[in-house]
C-alpha cells in the first residue's frame, strides 16, 4: 500500500487541540504517515523551500501566527493544506474560529451576571483580536448596550510585563462599573487581572473579566482565577483532516472552511458573581447555580429567601424573561453538557451521579432545552 505522508507545522506556543484532532483521525487511516516539524515558527515555513521538496508529501498542516509572507505561500503551494493562521486563504483547508458564536456566547455568559456595563481587552494587530472586537461590538450595539474597548500593540519578541500599563490603567479606571470585559485570549486576561489587583479594583464584584481559548494553566496561575471559553479545536482538526484525505484522493485544491466553535465557558473566580436589582432573586440565583449537581425544585429555591414563591417567579420573569423552573432547567442542562464533553460516563451514570433513579427524566428536558438527547449531542460534539 502506497504511504502517504501528512507534516505537521504548528507552533508549540499555540494550543495542540488541533493537531490532536488530526491527529485522531488520521490514526483510523493506516495509509498515511505522520510527521512533526520541531521548532517552527511562522517565518521558518517559507525559508524551508519546501515547494522543491514535495516528495513524498501528500499534504501539510500549519498553525501559527498570520503573515502576509506565509499566506502566499501556502496559498501556492502544490499540495492539500491546512491552514489554522487566523485569515482566511485561498486553495487551502481554513481552520477559523466562529467569532459570532464565541461572542454570542461571551455577551450571554456576562450578561447573566447581571451588569449592564461591558467593554472589550484585545490585540490592535492581531487579526483575531480585531475580529472578536468586532464581533463583540456588534453584538452589544444590536443589544442597545454602548460598548468600551482598549487595544494594545502586540510584538512577537516583546517582553509583557515590561508593557507601559499606564493608558491600561487609566482605561479601567475610567470605565463605568460594574462592568463585564472580554478579553481576545487568555494572555490579555492575565494582564487585565493583574492589572486590576495593581489599582485595588475587586474582581468580580467590580469588574468581571472573560478570557478566549481556556489555556488552564495561564487560567490558573492568576489569583482569582480566569474564567475562560474553550473552542472545540480537536473536533474542528477532525474534519478538516476529513476533507485533507478527500483532496489528497481526489489531487485537487480548493479553498474550504472549518469554523470552529466554543465548547463550553470554563466558569472561575473572575465571572463567579449574580448581582440582580433584587436581593433575593440574586440569592436564588445564586443558589440555583451553585446546585447544578444536585437536585434542586423549586420549593428549595423559594425557601433560601425571604419571598413568597408567587413574588419570586414574578421577579424571574421581569428580570430573566424565565420561570423558576426554567433557569434551574438551564442551568442543569449546561452542568450536564459539560459532564457529556468532559468525561465518558453513560448518561445514567450521569443520571445517578446526579441524584435521579432513572435516566429518563434528564433525556426529556435535555431534549426540551437543547432539541437533542443526551447521546445526540454527545456524539455530535465528538464526531
Amino acid at each position: 500500500m502506497h504511504q502517504k505522508r501528512l507534516i505537521l507545522f504548528f507552533d508549540m506556543s499555540i494550543s495542540h487541540h488541533l493537531a490532536s484532532g488530526v491527529v485522531r483521525y488520521f490514526k483510523n487511516h493506516t495509509d498515511w504517515t505522520l510527521h512533526v516539524e520541531p521548532g517552527f515558527s511562522t517565518t521558518r515555513l517559507p525559508e524551508m523551500n519546501l515547494q522543491d521538496n514535495l516528495s513524498g508529501i501528500s499534504g501539510i498542516l500549519v498553525q501559527t501566527q498570520y503573515s502576509p509572507v506565509l499566506e502566499k505561500y501556502l496559498q501556492n503551494l502544490k499540495l492539500p493544506v491546512i491552514a489554522a493562521i487566523d485569515k482566511k486563504v485561498a486553495n487551502c483547508i481554513n481552520v477559523i474560529a466562529d467569532e459570532e458564536l464565541i461572542s454570542q456566547n461571551a455577551y450571554e455568559t456576562l450578561s447573566q451576571i447581571g451588569f449592564s456595563n461591558f467593554a472589550f481587552y484585545g490585540y490592535s494587530n492581531k487579526i483575531f483580536s480585531i475580529n472578536r472586537r468586532k464581533t463583540f461590538v456588534k453584538k452589544l450595539k444590536a443589544a442597545g448596550i454602548t460598548p468600551h474597548t482598549y487595544q494594545d500593540d502586540y510584538y512577537d519578541h516583546m517582553v509583557t510585563w515590561s508593557w507601559d500599563a499606564e493608558k491600561l490603567s487609566d482605561w479601567l479606571k475610567s470605565l463605568p462599573k460594574p462592568v463585564g470585559i472580554m478579553c481576545c485570549c487568555d494572555h490579555t486576561a492575565f494582564r487585565l487581572v493583574n492589572t486590576c489587583k495593581e489599582l485595588g479594583i475587586d474582581i468580580p464584584e467590580r469588574v468581571a473579566v472573560l478570557s478566549v481559548g481556556d489555556n488552564r494553566l495561564i487560567c490558573s496561575l492568576n489569583n482569582p482565577e480566569i474564567s475562560s471559553i474553550t473552542m472545540d479545536f480537536e473536533q474542528s482538526g477532525y474534519l478538516a483532516a476529513e476533507l485533507l484525505q478527500k483532496a489528497a484522493q481526489k489531487k485537487t485544491r480548493k479553498t474550504e472552511l472549518v469554523l470552529v466553535p466554543p465548547k463550553y465557558v470554563s466558569k472561575r473566580h473572575s465571572t463567579d458573581i449574580l448581582i440582580t436589582p433584587d436581593s433575593e432573586v440574586t440569592k436564588a440565583i445564586r443558589y440555583i447555580h451553585s446546585s447544578a449537581g444536585n437536585l434542586t425544585s423549586v420549593a428549595d429555591v423559594v425557601r433560601i429567601t425571604n419571598n413568597s414563591r408567587r413574588h419570586l417567579e414574578r421577579k424571574f420573569k421581569e428580570i430573566f424573561k424565565r420561570t423558576i423552573y426554567q433557569e434551574i432547567r438551564r442551568v442543569k442542562v449546561e452542568h450536564i453538557a459539560r459532564m457529556l464533553l468532559d468525561t465518558n460516563l453513560t448518561v445514567s451514570e450521569i443520571s445517578y451521579t446526579l441524584g435521579y433513579m432513572g435516566d429518563s427524566h434528564i433525556r426529556r428536558y435535555f431534549k426540551a432545552e437543547t432539541g437533542m438527547t443526551p447521546t445526540q449531542y454527545r456524539n455530535k460534539s465528538r464526531k
